[in-house]
């Protein structure tokens, strides 16, 4: 896993400033997720998901990341919550760590990993915090944000595997926002299409 995350945020790296992450709890296997109203069995295991998160969180471009896909009312003996926390935390280690060498992380490939003094000589010198400068819609900004951000999700395709497509008409997405902002919401992310493998593409 480690390599194909480097190679995808190398390849982001080149052509973008800034890099938004987005962690779907959903892709953990239904049994470390039972929260997540999209998992599935064949998903990736709490650790794998810190890895990635860590990884994402040390390269410098990774400017903002969200958590989404989980429902704490539907949690058993807290285990989702459980590895969504942890994987927060995973990400707040990679954003403090030294280097964004992905031999430097756990789950690089065996035999890979160099030793203590080529990892001091690779790292450089610490980051510490980085200038995010966010535009949204409405001309807002997210200037030296120094508090978690809550973010709502509103699906508003008709194929949407979370919500069944309760929001599909204009109406009652519109609608759905405000109760998103009443209840606390910061952001709210709509999803326009959807992302399964076989999908009609919106029109319009």
């Amino acid at each position: 896993m480690v390599p194909v995350i480097a190679a995808a945020l190398d390849q982001l790296a080149r052509s973008a400033d800034a890099i938004y992450v987005d962690f779907d709890i959903d892709v953990l296997d239904r049994a470390f997720a039972p929260a997540a109203p999209g998992s599935r069995p064949g998903g990736i295991t709490p650790a794998e998901l810190r890895t990635a998160a860590r990884l994402c969180g040390a390269n410098p471009k990774v400017l903002i990341a969200d958590l989404v896909e989980i429902d704490p009312e539907r949690d058993v003996a807290g285990g989702t919550v459980s590895a969504a926390c942890m994987c927060l935390l995973a990400f707040a280690s990679g954003c403090c760590c030294e280097s964004s060498d992905p031999s430097l992380f756990c789950g690089a490939t065996p035999g890979a990993r160099p030793s203590a003094r080529e990892r001091r000589e690779r790292s450089g010198p610490r980051r510490h915090g980085r200038g995010l400068r966010w535009s949204v819609v409405g001309g807002s900004q997210l200037n030296g944000v120094r508090r978690t951000l809550v973010m709502g999700i509103l699906n508003v395709t008709p194929d949407s595997f979370s919500d069944g497509g309760s929001y599909f008409e204009p109406q009652k997405a519109l609608a759905r926002a405000r109760t998103l902002i009443d209840d606390g919401a910061d952001i709210v992310d709509i999803g326009g299409e959807s992302s399964r493998p076989v999908r009609a593409r919106p029109r319009g």
